[in-house]
């Protein structure tokens, strides 16, 4: 059995605090067999060009520094159209609201639609990677259409009904629709709409591949997914993503399954979590050659899960099919 590749997600405070910056060199000389790639974090949220800008720049000696010791540099985008709730850092734009079925705003995102958003995504994306110049790119789980904050179900906005009768439905105001999408008896609506979901991620994933493959070539898209259970709203599988960042860089695409058991509390989630990695890594098609577990404890408390917990979830994660691994490996947190 080959060896996994293994990655180590790192938040975007370790550019900037030199202290977590020696912990990093001295980890990854001590056990540099242990690592294959480090996934680097753009700055957190939809923030100004110029704080993305000053993150690259801060990023970079750390990305030359890896490529020294023969590891392979990722970029993390940690937000594109936003996270919301606690993690919804946002400065104000003209992007275009996130809308749900009742109206409800979220305003830590922005409409996946949104041809300005679309414009900075495209310049935030090439700031990385002429600073860092990776091999991989790792677009966050926000990429969702479901469950933001203030907005279980999006985007509602008078731009996306515009576009969803353009895209095959038929013209209806936000209350026909959402009538529309709860009638039981009528599922036709609701699958043009699942369809329109996956048809909106896939816009805003072809941005950050364009962007990336106008700077440097053969550079591979992933998506960091949440459970396909949990999100059929935007449909039960997304190779339509894959495949559009395949045809875009020339190379396949990867996936990272995760969601879910981020503590030891109830060991047996486990077990649910294993299920839906398991579902993720047979869902993600055949433009997908890196299929990379997620294994973290979200919020990042230092002994959120006990040592062998780490190891029994990555050996399980490999038997579901992945065939790599990713740990955060450091965070403001700690």
């Amino acid at each position: 059995m080959n060896k996994p590749f293994l990655s180590y997600r790192a938040w975007p405070e370790l550019a900037n605090d030199p202290h977590m910056r020696q912990d990093f060199k001295t980890l990854l000389v001590k056990y540099s067999s242990a690592v294959d790639e480090v996934w680097f974090c753009t700055s957190l949220g939809i923030v100004s060009e110029a704080e993305h800008r000053a993150q690259a720049a801060a990023t970079r000696p750390l990305a030359v520094w890896l490529r020294k010791r023969h590891k392979t540099v990722a970029l993390q985008i940690a937000a594109t159209i936003g996270h919301g709730g606690q993690l919804g850092n946002m400065e104000r734009t003209s992007f275009g609201d996130f809308v749900g079925p009742g109206g409800e705003i979220e305003a830590g995102c922005v409409c996946p639609l949104g041809s300005a958003f679309h414009a900075y995504l495209d310049r935030v994306t090439a700031m990385y990677v002429r600073a860092l110049r990776p091999e991989s790119i790792w677009v966050d789980d926000d990429l969702r259409m479901n469950s933001h904050g203030e907005v279980r179900w999006g985007c509602f906005c008078p731009g996306c009904l515009a576009a969803f009768e353009a895209f095959g439905g038929r013209r209806y105001d936000r209350g026909q629709l959402v009538a529309a999408l709860t009638d039981n008896e009528q599922p036709a609506p609701r699958l043009a709409w699942v369809a329109f979901n996956r048809f909106r991620l896939e816009q805003v994933f072809r941005v950050v591949a364009e962007a990336a493959t106008r700077i440097k070539t053969g550079i591979r898209i992933g998506l960091q997914q949440c459970g396909l259970e949990w999100g059929e709203y935007n449909g039960f599988e997304l190779r339509n993503l894959f495949e559009a960042a395949r045809k875009i860089t020339g190379v396949p695409a990867g996936v990272r399954p995760g969601h879910g058991h981020y503590s030891d509390h109830q060991p047996r989630d486990l077990w649910l979590k294993n299920i839906m990695v398991a579902r993720q890594a047979a869902a993600a098609g055949p433009d997908v050659d890196r299929i990379c577990a997620e294994i973290e404890n979200f919020p990042h408390p230092a002994l959120g899960k006990s040592v062998s917990g780490f190891a029994l979830e990555a050996v399980m994660d490999i038997l579901m099919g992945c065939n790599a691994l990713s740990f955060v490996l450091v965070n403001p947190y700690n």
